[in-house]
């Protein structure tokens, strides 16, 4: 199990949890939940943020937000 700011480009993941934080409410109402399937599908030039495809929809998430989601690489 990893955090999603670890997850580079082009890889797949399962969400297995969100770390206790005031955010995760938050990411939970985008659609973070565990048991949804997730893509990274870009970065910005710097790195942050990261840009995901989440259930059909493309997000972008700051690096700092991610540390919050927990993953396991598909």
């Amino acid at each position: 199990m990893v955090t999603l700011n670890m997850l580079q480009e082009g890889e797949r993941a399962k969400i297995v949890g969100l770390d206790d934080h005031i955010l995760s409410v938050q990411l939970m109402e985008l659609g973070f939940l565990p048991g949804e399937y997730l893509s990274i599908t870009g970065h910005a030039p710097f790195g942050d943020p990261m840009r995901l495809n989440l259930s059909g929809a493309e997000l972008c998430i700051r690096s700092k937000d991610a540390k919050l989601v927990l993953v396991e690489r598909l």
